[in-house]
């Protein structure tokens, strides 16, 4: 029986709603995710009274996610409330306004809790044994240390995007001395958590607004060519560049920055001034987005069995599988017999053994069109990987992906982007090829998808390769759909292919 569970999160500048269907296979899918702007932080200083301006924002923004539910026909509701209502002083007086309007009732989540959750939504998502986790909120910072794979420290500091703007900058345009003043706060506070400063020279995960819309900004810059943010890639230096070109502007000129959303760019600059500095803090190597944090995490927790899953990238293929209904059994025997031949093919090919993940992420998609149109099976295939996660995969090993298991280079599926064909290089291209017909003439070796060819052996010399099935049984449709993929394998890999007991072969 599927199942359909809300994690809302109420958080200091925005509450966010994700959906998430639970299929009988096991598997996951988000159906629904939406955001409200509610500012519940704004104006909680010095007194700490969540201001009832921003009480009514965040009732109204709860009985619009309710009624999502309602029509999502959502089966449970998980509702958590972060710093803004943690460290207010009418906490109970705003989850109880919230209640009595919308019939939900929250959660407050501890500043461990917080960041353990966020620690969840990103270690599961993002492939990363060692560095720090930031999660930047309108009202809080969390900062966790990561070491193969789990968090050993934390620290959660009780300010954020919204606070610090508020009480440091002028929302126009900051003078240099304000922000001299945040950053010497900032550096402050962060020399009072005594294991922080054990922690530099790794890589830092950025969660929240603020990372995500650097990340935006950046990617329009250079005409990024894919429209995803998580697991996105970014130096201090072009970080540290944005935040000089955003200082020089006023609120209307950030307005028009491409990439910055028109209700964040009155609080960007203390959001980006904080990330700035703990970057500088810290001397981190790099900082790579995460899309999936807080609210993620909360549905890991309630929804599997260990938390934290073994392989990032197997975890996301598997549920990919799920999803789509494969045959499992014949992706793994596809991925073996492509394995082989890529083994086999090694004096022919010269290839990375780095090719092999995507070689065994093609093998365990590759079907993922068929149940659409068998027709169009390339095409759809190659959408649907194109427009998925694969978690552990850069946007261009997905794209790569994509692109193999759609039999690229063997009567499948074109180069569907001009952009990116100019992005790809010519060896790049080559290697896409050689992959796609090692998928193709693997699956073909499995073509009746009863197993019946177990390995395969090779012969190999400059000009001629021979491949002989182990098999037990008939496989004649095998061999027949084989000998399709001959003229592929000439062309792409420049020497002929003789299949022993193909009546097509050379």
């Amino acid at each position: 029986m599927t199942e359909k569970q809300a994690i809302i999160d109420l958080g200091s500048n925005t509450t966010r709603m994700l959906i998430v269907e639970v299929l009988d296979s096991g598997a996951y899918r988000l159906v629904e995710e939406s955001k409200e702007n509610i500012r519940l932080a704004e104006n909680l200083m010095p007194d700490g009274i969540i201001k009832p301006a921003a009480i009514n924002r965040a009732v109204k923004a709860v009985k619009i996610f309710k009624n999502i539910c309602e029509y999502q026909n959502v089966d449970r509701i998980i509702a958590m409330a972060t710093a803004a209502v943690r460290e207010s002083n009418n906490q109970s007086y705003v989850l109880d306004m919230i209640k009595a309007e919308t019939g939900i009732e929250f959660k407050v989540l501890s500043r461990q809790e917080e960041s353990y959750m966020g620690y969840l939504g990103v270690i599961n998502t993002i492939d990363i044994k060692n560095g720090i986790i930031l999660d930047l909120g309108g009202g809080s910072m969390e900062i966790t240390a990561i070491r193969d794979r789990r968090p050993v420290e934390f620290t959660s500091l009780p300010f954020g995007a919204l606070t610090l703007t508020e009480r440091f900058l002028d929302i126009n345009k900051p003078s240099d001395s304000q922000f001299n003043d945040l950053s010497s706060f900032l550096m402050n506070n962060f020399r009072h958590v005594p294991w922080l400063n054990s922690y530099t020279g790794y890589e830092l995960v950025g969660v929240g607004g603020t990372v995500r819309t650097i990340a935006k900004i950046h990617q329009r810059a250079i005409d990024y060519p894919f429209d995803d943010l998580h697991n996105y890639v970014i130096s201090p230096q072009e970080i540290s560049v944005i935040f000089t070109r955003l200082k020089k502007t006023g609120l209307n000129e950030r307005m028009d920055v491409p990439g910055l959303s028109r209700d964040r760019a009155d609080i960007i600059m203390g959001g980006i001034c904080a990330i700035n500095t703990l970057i500088r803090y810290l001397k981190v190597s790099s900082v790579r987005v995460s899309s999936h944090g807080l609210r993620d995490g909360i549905f890991f927790n309630h929804f599997l069995k260990e938390p934290v899953v073994n392989d990032v990238t197997e975890f996301s293929v598997d549920n990919l599988s799920k999803l789509y209904g494969l045959d499992r059994a014949h992706s793994q025997r596809v991925y073996g017999l492509s394995k082989s031949v890529f083994e086999n093919l090694k004096p022919v090919h010269d290839l990375p053994e780095s090719c092999l993940k995507i070689l065994w992420a093609a093998s365990m998609l590759h079907a993922s069109g068929y149940y659409y149109d068998f027709q169009n099976r390339f095409n759809n295939t190659f959408y649907n990987i194109r427009n998925s996660r694969i978690f552990g995969f850069s946007h261009m090993d997905t794209y790569k992906t994509a692109l193999v298991a759609a039999y690229y280079g063997a009567g499948g599926v074109k180069n569907r982007s001009a952009v990116l064909d100019m992005i790809l290089n010519k060896d790049e291209n080559k290697a896409l090829k050689k992959l796609g017909v090692i998928l193709a003439l693997s699956d073909s070796l499995d073509r009746s998808k009863r197993g019946r060819v177990t390995g395969v052996n090779f012969e190999t010399s400059r000009n001629k390769v021979t491949m002989e099935p182990i098999f037990s049984g008939d496989i004649s449709v095998e061999l027949d759909t084989a000998s399709n993929v001959i003229p592929y394998f000439k062309k792409a890999f420049e020497c002929e292919l003789i299949i022993k007991g193909c009546n097509n072969s050379p």
